[in-house]
């Protein structure tokens, strides 16, 4: 929402490399936005957001980081791009079991696959775990092929 979008500006304008991406809860039909921010930047980030939840804002000033990631390693990168819908939802799923943090970047136009790719991206220290569990699925296309 608003809210979201305010505080990646926020983080932004700091020069705060994060990501943001839904995380869905497995346990309820509940879904909520993670913005994750390396160790280095927590507390800055923190300090901005709370100020955002202090003038009103609906957002909760809870940053959550990656342990271990440094600031050479919190920017984000595609670690893989789905060919069609099943793919992007298998996809999300092992994504959402590891527990890994992602954004999805829809560049189709309208929506159509193969027009443009649609990128699944993660922090940059999580990358090589994120590719190594994605790369089941293409494993598994391949081999009912």
């Amino acid at each position: 929402g608003p809210d979201i979008a305010i505080a990646k500006e926020i983080l932004d304008e700091a020069g705060i490399p994060f990501i943001a991406g839904r995380r869905a809860n497995i346990f309820i039909d509940d879904h909520k936005t993670v913005i994750q921010v390396s160790a280095d930047n927590a507390d800055h980030a923190r300090s901005l957001l709370a100020e955002l939840a202090e003038s009103g804002s609906s957002l909760v000033d809870d940053v959550e980081m990656e342990e271990g990631c440094d600031d050479s390693s919190a920017s984000a990168v595609t670690v893989f791009e789905p060919s069609d819908q099943s793919e992007l939802s298998a996809a999300r799923s092992i994504l959402n079991r590891a527990g890994i943090d992602y954004n999805v970047i829809d560049n189709r136009d309208h929506g159509h696959w193969g027009s443009a790719p649609v990128e699944i991206q993660v922090v940059q220290c999580q990358a090589d775990e994120a590719r190594k569990l994605l790369a089941e699925i293409r494993d598994a296309n391949s081999s009912e092929q």
